[in-house]
């Protein structure tokens, strides 16, 4: 399902996600004057991410040249924090926030930390079925059962 996104983007998610965000944005928007916009929903994986073997590599070509010094099961236990093989953005069901101070940059996180949506979302999230990074304070996630990952949306009402 499309989601509200920034200028540009068209975002999709899960339907079990885009519900959850759409809850969530209602009350972000009562209570802030705010509406959740979305940077990132879903993503296809890529290549590299398909095997350990190639995920590996990619890790060690990326991260290699940075840290000259290290072996390279030393490089890939750095690297991995920095670029993950897996993601929830994958199944659909995480978006990236870019609004109210929020924004995909780790260069800001401090100072995404004081803002007010940050505070909000840290509060109202659970509610509403989503999720928290705690080093990504732009990354929501709605976790489900796999049941309900697997099921069609439900019916629109008549």
């Amino acid at each position: 399902m499309s989601v509200p996104s920034i200028a540009g983007r068209g975002c999709l998610l899960h339907w079990y996600a885009a519900g959850c965000l759409e809850t969530l944005s209602a009350a972000a928007e009562r209570d802030l004057g705010l509406a959740l916009l979305v940077c990132s929903g879903h993503r296809l994986a890529k290549p590299w991410q398909a095997t350990r073997e190639l995920y590996e590599a990619e890790l060690l070509r990326r991260y290699r040249p940075r840290w000259p010094g290290l072996t390279d099961a030393q490089v890939i236990q750095r690297g991995s924090l920095y670029l993950g093989r897996r993601s929830a953005h994958h199944t659909g069901l995480a978006v990236d926030l870019r609004c109210g101070g929020l924004c995909p940059d780790s260069a800001t996180i401090a100072a995404q930390r004081k803002t007010d949506l940050d505070e909000w979302l840290e509060e109202h999230c659970q509610e509403h079925g989503v999720r928290r990074y705690d080093f990504e304070p732009w990354h929501l996630e709605a976790p489900c059962e796999r049941e309900v990952w697997l099921s069609p949306p439900p019916e629109a009402p008549l």
